[in-house]
């Protein structure tokens, strides 16, 4: 008997699955970069993102599914337009809005792993 891979556990994943169990055993992380205002840009994992909207610069606090969330800028404060990123909390009430400049480039990069 030839051998073969059992496909029937991959046939039942979501892509969200396949991708989580990918990153997981691979090492790869799918991250945006962050521009900041006079700082270094900021790397952050897509995974914790939960929505990407546009926004009025300025403002002190956003509204998502019922929830006014606070906001952390990391941009300027002459631009009128921004981009609000609602970021995952271990609980509801710990859920924030990072305001970036724009949409943030998407990279992926293999994560370093320590073993020891």
């Amino acid at each position: 008997m030839k051998g073969s891979v059992n496909t029937s556990l991959i046939a039942n994943m979501d892509q969200q699955e396949l991708q989580h169990l990918i990153t997981v055993s691979t090492g790869f992380i799918d991250a945006y970069i962050i521009e900041c205002n006079d700082q270094v840009p900021m790397l952050l994992p897509q995974n914790i993102v939960l929505s990407a909207m546009d926004v009025k610069n300025g403002i002190k606090h956003i509204e998502w599914h019922d929830v006014k969330l606070p906001v952390y800028s990391v941009h300027n404060t002459i631009d009128q337009h921004a981009v609000a990123l609602v970021i995952e909390g271990e609980d509801i009430s710990q859920r924030f809005a990072l305001i970036c400049k724009t949409m943030p480039v998407s990279t992926g990069f293999v994560a370093q792993r320590f073993n020891r």
